[in-house]
Parts: C-alpha cells; sequence; structure tokens
C-alpha cells in the first residue's frame, strides 16, 4: 500500500511539472514616448559655417567655419522626429528618447556640424544618453555619446552627413523572479520564470533551487522539492557584455499532514 502511495504521488509530481507553464523571458525594446513629425526646415550651410535656430521645432545647429570646402554650399531640409522609425533589433535595451532628419545634398561635412534635438519626454539634465545613426537597411548603429541639455529637453549629437539620428537611455539589467506558488506539501513542484529587463541579450539564466540539487539553466523552468523545510530559491542572469543581475525567492515545503503549527 505505501508503494502504491508513493508511485501516486510521481505521478502526480510528473503530470504537474508538464502543466506548470510560465510567461517566456523575452525581452523587446520600450518604445518611445509619443511624438508627431515636425514641420521641414531649410538649412543652407557655406564655408563660413554658422548657427541656425529653429526654436519652433526644436532643432538648433551649429556648423563651425570649414565643414563645407571653400566655394560650396550644401543645401538641406531638417525636421524632429521623423516618422515610421524602428527600434532597435538586436543589442542593448533602450529607450529611444528623440529623433531628428536631415535631408538634401549628399555630402559629408569636413568638421563635425552639432545638431541639438528635442526629445520626446524630459530627461535629468546632465545624463549621457547614447547617440546612434538609422543605417540604409533600418538598423540603428551606435554612432557615439549624446548629452542631454541642461533643460532636460534637448540632447545633442554631433553629425558628419545627412541622415536619421536619434539619442537612446540605456536600461540597466535587472531580473525579477517568480513562481507558480511558494509553499505547499512535498512533493512541491514549482514552476520558475526569470523576467528579465534591460542590460545586453542574449541573456544566460542559471537557477539555484536551495536543496542541493543541480542548477538548472532556463529563462522559464520548474523543479519539484521532495523534502519538508524551507528554501532560497536563486536566479542569476548574465548579458552579454558579461554583466550580471540575481534575485531569490524563499520556499516552505511540509509533510503531507499540513503546514507546520504554530504557536
Amino acid at each position: 500500500m505505501r508503494n502504491s502511495w508513493q508511485l501516486v504521488a510521481i505521478a502526480l509530481m510528473i503530470l504537474t511539472l508538464t502543466l506548470v507553464s510560465c510567461n517566456g523571458g523575452t525581452y523587446s525594446n520600450p518604445s518611445s514616448p509619443s511624438a508627431s513629425p515636425t514641420e521641414w526646415r531649410t538649412l543652407t550651410i557655406s564655408e563660413t559655417g554658422g548657427t541656425f535656430t529653429f526654436a519652433d521645432i526644436g532643432l538648433y545647429i551649429t556648423a563651425p567655419p570649414g565643414a563645407v570646402p571653400e566655394g560650396e554650399v550644401y543645401n538641406f531640409q531638417v525636421r524632429g522626429f521623423p516618422p515610421n522609425i524602428p527600434l532597435l533589433p538586436t543589442g542593448p535595451v533602450l529607450v529611444r528618447l528623440g529623433t531628428f532628419e536631415i535631408v538634401g545634398d549628399d555630402v559629408m561635412f569636413e568638421q563635425p556640424v552639432t545638431i541639438r534635438f528635442r526629445l520626446a519626454d524630459s530627461r535629468s539634465p546632465g545624463i549621457m544618453s547614447k547617440g546612434y545613426k538609422l543605417t540604409t537597411d533600418q538598423i540603428w548603429e551606435s554612432y557615439g555619446n549624446a548629452p542631454i541639455w541642461t533643460d532636460g529637453m534637448h540632447a545633442t549629437i554631433s553629425t558628419y552627413g545627412p541622415g536619421v539620428y536619434g539619442s537612446f537611455e540605456f536600461i540597466q539589467l535587472h531580473v525579477e523572479a517568480r513562481v507558480s506558488q511558494m509553499k505547499g506539501p512535498v512533493p512541491l513542484s514549482v514552476g520558475f520564470d526569470a523576467i528579465i529587463t534591460g542590460g545586453y541579450p542574449p541573456y544566460d539564466v542559471l537557477w539555484d533551487f536551495g536543496d542541493g540539487s543541480d542548477s538548472q539553466g532556463g529563462h522559464t523552468v520548474a523543479h519539484a522539492y521532495m523534502d519538508p523545510g524551507d528554501y532560497t530559491c536563486t536566479v542569476m542572469v548574465v548579458d552579454r557584455d558579461g554583466n550580471t543581475e540575481t534575485d531569490w525567492l524563499h520556499l516552505t515545503c511540509y509533510g503531507i499532514s499540513g503546514p507546520p503549527w504554530l504557536p
């Protein structure tokens, strides 16, 4: 009879492990704050350079002398928040703060032209966001730093030619451990899920269940606790650049008769 009960318990444990499911630990780059495209403005730069202010659309452009070859004149159109701009499909997890577009003569500046452009949402002045340029394949390519202006509403990028540019804020790596249940009688079958944000995907995930069993990898895993007791389960995430983050949960397993009596 005792052996029959053990077989039934094992069968139930296997069935429970099969049925337990959690959301996958996938990632996505957060959507940008909503912002409508601004109107086009005309930009003409000669060998003398100059400062061009389009305050109504949040663009301020400074071209140093020598940015344009002697005797040449470059003509462009500029605007902020161009529509239908993709998020980063790979690489670090970032929030897009603002973008601008410059089109016109297919040329390169001989000296960098500085463009201060409006953000879709305010940020703390002085933070260092990342500057990116959109390639012809619609992939954002790291371009340099894009410091936030003192008003918290503009960022600055130095450009060498026409294109779409943007300012992105990096999201730090973070993991949250979630479980299907935190206490119950043994054998206790538990589903675990690592909710990961930020960092540089892809991620390596490792679970330590705290009961002396082998560690297990994966965003979503399942484990059975066979002995009564209190356990601390730890999940560790390592991103592509070697950054690590951990989280943990406490679980209680008690005998089949019920939880321990408390005075």
